[in-house]
Order: structure tokens, then sequence, then C-alpha cells
């Protein structure tokens, strides 16, 4: 996918309102963005021209003397707002400000880079991001082609609810922030459509009101009295503006292409529990899976429905040896773990037994991760660690592990493979820790900078172990965002081998919908990705797909990943 970018740049002060926000000044932000490689179609009033950087193959300069908004308020005398910077917000701020969706349009019309999906940037937008945060936000401006937004969409940031329509003062006398201004992006058919209602409206809201008012204040009118409902984002006047994108218009549904299967598996009942989320482990020659069965329903809404009306979490947890049977793994049987095998003091806490085992190998010897609520004092969770014998069906040398640092609660710990016991810990920093001799404390070993730099890493969590593929080491993370329905995405990280740099990541994924999905368990086999899954913790499944579906970013350019 190609993104068209619109932006302009104008002059139209006798003298700069704020002699640190100069022209040289607007420029020197315009290179920040246009140095990221987006397509940029710039417009600029003749006086300018020669000022825009032109080392740049990326960006287009359109030459425009004026606007339609400019020549429909010529010679005549609207009114200001009553509430408004005098020297900033003027007749011709105004005019330039409700101009954006007219250059969309037209860049929509010349189309020079090919384009389906076009947003519009505001010039100097970067002079707003954090100086924290503002490489991670421009990589993810870069990075916006990497993803198929829908084929329908208008995205658009706001710090407001909704103009009520009734206190007409609220959107011709104040700025009311509604939306940001600075950023929208949408389809090609979406953004004409927006640019056609402003024509047929604005000329309107002009005569009936009087008032030449930001552009932001006639879109929240707009929204209310025309057919002109765009996806809202909250945001605010600063990055987020563009990395709060939503991410179920960012995020690809893998159920959606040709190249998946998903296999359910013939679980054994067991009263008043169902079976959930399942970890994956090959060792040793054999295919080992632990399925944990809970016993509650988990609503939409986030509330729990206990089967025995007892209101605490009771884990169970089956291993099963799989087979490959009819192009796929299936469990050959299904034994309960001895919970009693775990020698550590038991609490009574609202949840109890161990829960979300991930399996991993060390020194030819299967091991297991998991939460726990009930083998600590606190009520928060831990994380437990022992030996996972799947011939007895037993735990054995099991521990509580300390965290780096003291908290309240602890999930979501990725082993990773070797002769060394080391999890990531967390994701931006990466910070990779080692249990160590006496099976009391992860300690941080090492620690990676540059995923606080990249896109999503920030919310980032854990999800599987990370396994051995091509010389590299690659496993499954996640996110989630809050709505209606919590909505749960994952991430395919590569890591080197050796010093668990990061290399790359894949673009953000649901499997089948947005909606809780939990993935623990991960494998690569023949050209498949293969993630065991549940849905609302229950419906477990086997969800396979083409490894070619699923693309990803490179961390580094080709010099710095091999100095």
């Amino acid at each position: 996918m190609c993104i068209t970018f619109v932006s302009c740049f104008f002059h139209i002060y006798e003298k700069d309102y704020d002699t640190n926000k100069t022209l040289e000044w607007r420029i020197e932000r315009f290179r920040e963005i246009a140095s990221t490689g987006i397509k940029l179609c710039v417009y600029v009033n003749p006086e300018l021209l020669a000022m825009i950087p032109r080392e740049y193959d990326n960006v287009i300069v359109i030459e425009m003397l004026t606007s339609h908004i400019e020549r429909l308020c010529e010679n005549k005398e609207f009114e200001l707002p009553q509430q408004r910077s005098i020297e900033k917000d003027t007749k011709k701020y105004m005019c330039l400000m409700n101009a954006k969706t007219e250059f969309v349009a037209d860049a929509i019309e010349r189309n020079p880079w090919d384009s389906t999906h076009f947003a519009w940037i505001d010039f100097n937008v970067s002079y707003i991001f954090k100086n924290g945060e503002k490489e991670r936000t421009l990589r993810f401006l870069k990075e916006l082609d990497l993803y198929k937004l829908p084929d329908q969409c208008m995205m658009i940031p706001g710090c407001w609810t909704p103009y009520d329509n009734v206190h007409i003062a609220h959107v011709t006398e104040c700025i009311f922030w509604r939306f940001c201004g600075g950023f929208f992006i949408g389809d090609a058919n979406s953004l004409l459509k927006f640019d056609s209602l402003y024509r047929q409206n604005f000329e309107t809201f002009l005569q009936k009101y009087n008032k030449l008012t930001w552009e932001v204040n006639f879109w929240a009118w707009l929204e209310v009295n025309s057919s002109w409902k765009p996806t809202w984002y909250k945001a605010d006047h600063n990055d987020s503006i563009i990395t709060n994108l939503p991410c179920a218009n960012l995020a690809m549904v893998l159920a959606s292409s040709n190249a998946c299967e998903i296999t359910h598996y013939d679980y054994p009942a067991v009263s008043l529990f169902h079976p959930s989320s399942a970890s994956y482990l090959k060792i040793n020659g054999e295919h080992i899976l632990n399925t944990r069965y809970v016993n509650y329903f988990f609503n939409g809404d986030g509330s729990y429905l206990f089967y025995d009306g007892s209101r605490v979490i009771q884990n169970k947890n089956f291993c099963s040896r799989l087979v490959f049977e009819n192009g796929t793994s299936i469990p050959a049987d299904y034994e309960e773990m001895n919970e009693n095998t775990i020698d550590l003091p038991r609490y009574p806490m609202y949840s109890r037994g161990v829960e979300d085992i991930r399996l991993y190998e060390r020194n030819g010897k299967a091991r297991y991760i998991a939460t726990s609520v009930g083998y600590h004092t606190t009520g928060g969770n831990r994380m437990v660690v022992g030996n996972y014998d799947y011939k007895r069906r037993a735990y054995s040398d099991s521990h509580i592990i300390a965290p780096p640092t003291d908290t309240y609660c602890e999930k979501n710990w990725v082993p990773l493979p070797g002769e060394r016991e080391l999890f990531v810990y967390k994701w931006a920093p990466l910070e990779i820790g080692e249990i160590d001799e006496n099976q009391q404390k992860l300690t941080i070993i090492q620690t990676h900078a540059e995923t606080t730099r990249l896109p999503f890493f920030d919310r980032m969590k854990g999800s599987t172990q990370f396994i051995e593929h091509n010389g590299e080491l690659i496993g499954v993370t996640h996110f989630s965002e809050d709505a209606k329905v919590r909505r749960y995405f994952h991430m395919l990280v590569v890591l080197d081998k050796t010093t668990y740099a990061p290399l790359r990541y894949s673009q953000p994924f649901v499997f089948e919908k947005f909606a809780i999905e939990f993935c623990i368990g991960f494998d690569i086999f023949d050209d498949k990705y293969r993630f065991w899954i549940s849905r609302f913790d229950r419906d477990p499944a086997l969800f396979e797909v083409k490894t070619h579906i699923i693309s990803f970013v490179n961390i580094y350019a080709k010099s710095e990943e091999t100095d």
C-alpha cells in the first residue's frame, strides 16, 4: 500500500506572529517529516517555492496561488471568533485552515504516487511530538505504508466529545477541540466525500452564522449536521495524533486470507471446567501440549461467570502428546497434571493453582513457567518455574521467582532457548533476565534500548516461548486496546540468537476477529506458522497460516545489522 500525505506551506502574515516559529523554523520541522521517506504532495504559494527543500525524491511540490475557500470569502466581511489570538487567527489563517480538504481532493485527482489512501498532515506537525517519543512517532509514520488499511475508512484524532448542536457559540466564538486538526487519513473515496460535504455545507454555515471559524470547529458542526461520520479516536496535540490510530484499522485479520487452517481438538469434558489456552513444546523428538482448564465463563464485558458460584478462579492443567494425522497435529491423549506435586505453600487467594503455563526446554529437560496467585502471600501475581514431567504428569523442583524489583503483579515472562535460564522481562526497553543458581530471583543481564523507539513495543507483552528458526529466535507477543469488547493484537518478533538484540517485527494481526484472543503456544512447521489460540479464555484451537502471509519490518539498516 502507498499512502500519499498532503500538506501546504503558505505565507499569510505580514510579519511572523511568533518570533520562534519563523518560516525557516517551519522548514526545519518539515524536513523531519520529509526525511522519513513518506510520499508527500505539498501545496505552496509562489513566493515560498524557493524555500522548499528539493533534495527529497519523495516530495512533490505543487504551486497554488489561492484556494477555493479564500476565493469564497474574498470581498466578504465575515466576523471572526471573539476568543482568538488576534495576531495568529486572522481571516487568511482561517481560510487556509479550512482549505485542507480542498488540497487533499486535488492530490487525489492528481494521484502522482498511484495511492489508494491519502492523509492530511500539517507542514510543521513534528513540533508537537515529544522529544522522548518523536523518533518512534516518525518511524510509525513511515511504516503506515506497510499496513493494509480498510478499503473504506476515514480516521481522525480528537480531544473532546461531539458538539452538542445546541450552543452554537461553542463553534463560532472559541476553539472547539472535538478534532485535533493536524492529521487525518482515509481512502480516496471517503476523503472526496468529505470534501464534497465541505463544499455543500461551508457556504451555508457562513451565511447562517456570518462567522469564519477554525476548520476543527466547522468539522465538529459538520459531524452532527451532515452524513459525515468518520472514525474518531482519542488523542491530544502530541505524538498521539499519529500513534493512537486505531489498531483495528491497521491490523491484519489472518482468518480473512485463504492460507489458514483451524483445527479444534476433542478435549475431554471436565465438570464445571472448560479448556482454555495451550502451550506447545517440541523436546527429545516428542511434541507436548499443556492445556489450561478454567472454572469460569469470561463475558465480553470483562466480567466472570463462575460455574461453581465460588468467585474463585480454579486452574487445572492437562498434558497431551501430539501426533501428526491428516496433515496436522492432534493430541493422542489428555491426562491431568498432578497439582499436588507443586511442593510450595498454598494460600486461600482469589486464584488457585498455576495459570498460563509456558513450556520450554533447558538442557534436554522440559521446564515450565506459570503465573500464580495462590502460591504467594500478597494476593498479587508471581511467577513459578519448575520441571514439567510430561511422562509422569507431575511437576517438580518448583520455585517462586522474585522479580528484578519489588512489584505487586508479574505476568508474561517469555522463555528464551539455550543452556542458561533466560527470559524476556520487558519490551521497551527490551530487558533480558536470568534466574539465579538458587532459583530465587530474576536479574536483568541485558538491556536493548532501541525498542523504546519502535512502534507498539511500549505496550507489548510476552505471549509464547521463543524458538530457533533459520539461525534466529522468533516468538509471539501481544498488546491490547480498550473497546466495548477488549481487543487483543499480536505481533511476531525476531531476535538475534546470540545477543538477543531485536532484528525484525511483524505488522500487528488478529487471528479471527477483533476481540479477546490469547496465544501462548507457537511453532513453525513446513511453511506454516502454528499458533495455539483461545477465544475469551475458552474455545482453544490450533491456528495455522502460511508464513508468507505475515510481513516484517527490519529494525536496522543492513549495514547496522551486521556491525
